[in-house]
């Protein structure tokens, strides 16, 4: 008998999907074949069976067997599915034994371990997108594509994919801008990362400088003649002399692509030489300098408007003068003498001797009589002085932890303009910001008076204050409930609202004589009078409208107050205060309550506040707390601010600048972090907050984001009624609280909005032009009502909180009201960036005003939900803890990832902060607030910063079931 060969061995295989592997046996002069899988026998009746001859005559059997996924799986984690093939005659006993073969179920993963992400890389230098493909079986090939197309690198030797699935640009080019994004493929599935953009910019580069050009034949006489007209002004002779001028262009290369503009200026200078005679003159004087230790003053001037040239004479006079500090009424105190007495601020006043003659017989008695007097003066000057220390001393205990006191209860915040003027007894009219009648500047929210709810203090008293009224012994739904609904506008119209009280665990005291935000729950109206208190507009003849505030008490654990319309929120992480304490976050558009800039700076934000209330005690932050508001500065495209932030912390000392951006030191106390349209500030004090800004460049102007909308309040709109009616237009910072102050303004007047525009780019310089065009048939326009041009001083730059001016139509009495419709171009005279056309039908008038287009009446104003439970954040800040070697793999690189690396230094130095990641993931959930995306982003910048301890920690968190449909997605 011819002996048994098996000449086909089963081959490895894999399950894929529900579609079972094939192993196949094929043998020479065999008459039987049997499959063994993990020792055990597959059944014959299983096997697909093919009889045939050889080439060379032998007869062959073939046998193909199909191996399913739950057998396969069936013995998961117990090894290797092997199955070999057995070939015999008659007996098994004398069968040839195949091969091992391996089968195993295909497989991929989701989420890949690491991503590409956005990228903006300079012309020329290498940038490398990084893709790991997900854990596969069989192992995944990587393919890329750019713009939907796959990426051939032997059509681009530009472009290389590395081993590990990388892809190389070795010297990017303006074409290799595009989106990007690699694929991971086998036999089971395909997996696709999300487009990355990828933008390669060039920074602008300065041609060379031009040659000088300008005459410089020059009459002498006529020079003179010029001088002799400004001599004294230092800046207007430097005008008048003759000057050549060279330029250079920002075009070698110019910037493209976002690129970086050329630094520097495009224009350059150089003073005419002249034989000309030129006699000096003196400059202005400089203000005369503080008191110093010799008890004199001083000012310097200098002898260049004009200077003397060719033998002109020198000027007159001397260019430095002296006074003494002791003449005059007010005399500094170092430098009194005796005979001087102290009146405040370190000021003496003399004290003028009688020039009366007294009798040589009366002259002891006399001094007798004045030497009892100075004694008793002297005794009062110890008690006044004592007074004054014990006074000190009170203001500096109080004011060592930053708090905020003050005269006013929470209620006072909703009393009527009435009852406010009865108690605002010192209010001077006289600083009252005066506007021409045409152009009404929205000083003070809308409110004629200055009736700014938190004046120059910001302590609110809490209801624990004694003079609340409320005690643990008064009666009614609990004193809690009592307390909301006194301070709730609601309550006091009368309005019934039903309101469940829960009590949270964490929240839950023995003192019930205050009132918790997180203690209520609105039932009908999903919002309780307490929080639409604190949020609601205090407007018309109601409530004062220059500010918003929210009290609450906060414990131990991380949490969020925010005032949505008002664009103003604070982020208090867990631990902060060592005990339960009751703060209170306000905002304010009263333009006297905010600092003195200096020359050149305007105001880009409201007023923001955040104290403890009056009774709390003394408290000591563990860490600072997140502070973000919107601010109203163009940052994009171009960037030309200075940003300055100010600060009071309630020590009497007044404002202050806190920081100033990009110039930070160790001793800087806040961190401030811009983006486009709101910024952050990280403090470890209470106190006030107002950002300024000025421009970096003189040549290139900065520009502010304004609103313009417009409003109507027009007859009954079926109404065919004669007569005149005025369109309102307003042009308001783009902030959230003025804004809603607009809106807020209007409702009280049942102003229907026809049109607005958003983040319109205004310029200090050039004139505000508002045009009325193709208005519906059977309305005119008012004479003058049609062009309305705003100038410079009267428009402000918006400084003073927005402007409103009045447009009159007439309507003739033969069309509805309702029928009206037109639109209005806004433009600004010099600024050609921004021309703002709305189209306006008051049958179909704009839906609503707020930050964003969006306005929500009830909105969760405290909140304990974060992106990352307190045990995930404390293994990450774990993780990042100690320094590394490479500071990209440390908290450095991750603030440097998160975009926070501007000040790094603020991190690791804060209140003996031994975690600085703690910080940084503080800053970074303050803006990602109700992020859909915002952990999945956070993995991804763990995996590109090569952090897989850090990327497992984060998957685990997002591995719970309330995230497993946004992992399928």
């Amino acid at each position: 008998m011819t002996d048994i060969a098996i000449v086909e061995h089963p081959q490895s295989g894999y399950v894929v999907r529900s579609t079972p592997a094939t192993i196949a046996c094929k043998a020479l002069n065999a008459l039987n074949i049997r499959f063994k899988c993990n020792s055990k026998w597959l059944d014959a009746d299983r096997n697909r069976v093919e009889h045939g001859s050889a080439e060379d005559g032998q007869p062959y059997l073939r046998a193909e067997v199909e191996i399913t996924r739950q057998e396969v799986e069936a013995v998961a984690g117990l090894g290797d599915f092997d199955c070999r093939c057995y070939a015999y005659a008659k007996s098994i006993d004398e069968a040839v034994r195949s091969g091992v073969a391996n089968v195993r179920v295909a497989y991929i993963r989701k989420q890949f371990h690491m991503m590409p992400t956005f990228e903006r890389v300079p012309e020329g230098h290498t940038v490398q997108l990084t893709c790991t493909p997900p854990d596969a079986d069989p192992k995944a090939d990587v393919i890329w594509m750019k713009n939907g197309a796959e990426i051939k690198p032997n059509d681009d030797p530009n472009l290389i994919i590395a081993n590990d699935g990388n892809l190389i640009i070795s010297a990017p080019r303006l074409s290799d801008s595009g989106h990007y994004h690699c694929e991971a493929r086998n036999i089971a599935n395909k997996r696709v990362t999300e487009d990355v953009e990828i933008t390669v910019y060039v920074d602008g580069e300065w041609s060379p400088w031009s040659s000088f050009s300008g005459s410089c034949n020059i009459d002498c006489a006529l020079l003179n003649s010029q001088y002799d007209m400004v001599r004294g002004d230092e800046i207007a002779v430097d005008r008048s002399t003759p000057k050549q001028r060279r330029t250079r262009t920002c075009n070698n290369p110019a910037p493209l692509n976002g690129g970086a503009n050329c630094k520097g200026l495009d224009e350059d200078y150089r003073t005419c030489e002249h034989e000309c005679v030129v006699s000096g003159s003196w400059s202005r004087w400089a203000h005369w300098s503080e008191c110093n230790s010799q008890c004199q003053r001083t000012r310097k001037r200098e002898c260049i408007a004009p200077p003397p040239s060719n033998g002109g004479s020198y000027c007159p006079g001397t260019d430095f003068e002296t006074v003494n500090c002791t003449e005059g009424s007010s005399i500094p105190l170092h430098c009194a003498y005796p005979g001087q007495h102290y009146l405040s601020d370190n000021i003496v006043l003399p004290v003028t001797k009688s020039s009366s003659p007294i009798a040589n017989a009366d002259e002891s008695g006399n001094q007798f009589f004045l030497l009892f007097l100075s004694f008793g003066f002297i005794g009062i000057l110890i008690l006044l002085i004592l007074g004054l220390l014990f006074i000190l001393f009170c203001r500096k205990k109080k004011g060592k932890s930053g708090k905020f006191f003050g005269d006013e209860h929470v209620r006072t915040v909703l009393l009527t303009p009435e009852q406010k003027a009865l108690l605002d007894i010192g209010y001077d009219p006289k600083f009252q910001t005066q506007s021409p009648a045409q152009f009404l500047t929205l000083s003070n929210g809308g409110t004629t008076a200055n009736s700014s709810t938190l004046n120059h203090s910001y302590t609110i008293r809490s209801a624990k204050s004694y003079n609340s009224g409320y005690s643990i012994n008064r009666k009614g739904n609990g004193s809690r409930a009592q307390l909301i609904g006194d301070y709730s506008s609601g309550s006091a119209s009368g309005a019934s609202t039903k309101t469940a009280m829960i009590r949270s665990g964490s929240r839950s005291s023995a003192d019930e004589n205050y009132a918790t935000l997180y203690d209520y729950v609105g039932v009908e109206h999903c919002t309780p009078p307490s929080l639409r208190t604190c949020m609601e507009e205090f407007s018309g003849s109601e409530h004062d409208q220059s500010a918003t505030i929210v009290a609450a008490q906060v414990d131990s654990d991380s949490s969020r107050i925010e005032l949505k319309r008002s664009g103003v929120s604070l982020v208090i992480s867990e631990n902060t205060f060592p005990e339960d304490r009751m703060i209170f976050l306000s905002i304010s558009a009263d333009v006297n309550e905010r600092p003195i800039l200096a020359e050149g700076e305007s105001g880009l934000s409201s007023v923001i506040t955040f104290g403890l209330c009056e009774t709390e005690p003394d408290t000591i932050f563990t860490k600072p707390v997140i502070i973000m508001f919107d601010h109203c500065a163009s940052v994009f495209p171009k960037d030309n601010w200075q940003f300055v932030l100010y600060a009071d912390w309630g020590l009497g000392l007044g404002w202050e600048i806190a920081t100033v951006l990009g110039e930070e030191n160790l001793n800087t106390p806040v961190y401030l972090h811009m983006e486009r349209e709101r910024c952050r500030v990280m403090s470890e004090n209470f106190g006030r907050f107002f950002l300024a800004g000025r421009p970096k460049r003189p040549n290139v102007a900065a520009q502010k984001r304004v609103r313009f909308a417009a409003y109507v309040s027009p007859p009954e709109a079926n109404h065919f009624v004669a007569g005149s009616f005025g369109i309102r237009v307003y042009c308001v910072p783009e902030v959230g609280m003025a804004v809603e102050n607009v809106r807020k303004q209007e409702e009280t007047v049942n102003g229907v909005l026809l049109a607005q525009a958003e983040n319109f780019l205004m310029r200090e310089q050039g004139s505000l032009c508002i045009c009325l065009e193709d208005i519906a048939p059977g309305f005119t326009l008012h004479s003058g009502s049609q062009y309305l041009e705003i100038a410079n001083s009267q428009h402000q730059w918006c400084s003073q909180n927005g402007l409103h001016c009045a447009l009159s139509i007439e309507s003739t009495g033969n069309v509805s009201v309702a029928d009206l419709t037109g639109r209005m171009v806004i433009y600004q005279k010099g600024n050609s960036n921004d021309r703002q056309v709305l189209e306006f039908d008051l049958r179909k008038p704009e839906q609503t005003l707020g930050v964003n287009s969006t306005y929500r009446s009830e909105e969760k104003l405290v909140s304990t939900s974060f992106q990352l439970n307190a045990e995930t954040k404390r293994k990450l800040v774990a993780l990042f803890g100690p320094p590394a070697r490479d500071p990209d793999h440390d908290w450095r690189g991750l603030a440097r990832k998160l975009g926070f690396d501007r000040f790094v230094e603020y991190f690791g130095t804060r209140l003996g902060c031994k975690k600085p990641a703690a910080l940084i993931l503080d800053l970074w959930e303050a803006g990602v607030f109700g992020s859909e995306r915002a952990l999945l982003d956070l993995l991804q910048t763990l995996r590109v910063m090569g952090r897989p301890d850090a990327v497992q920690v984060l998957d685990d968190y997002l591995s719970r079931p309330q995230y497993d449909m946004a992992l399928n997605v």
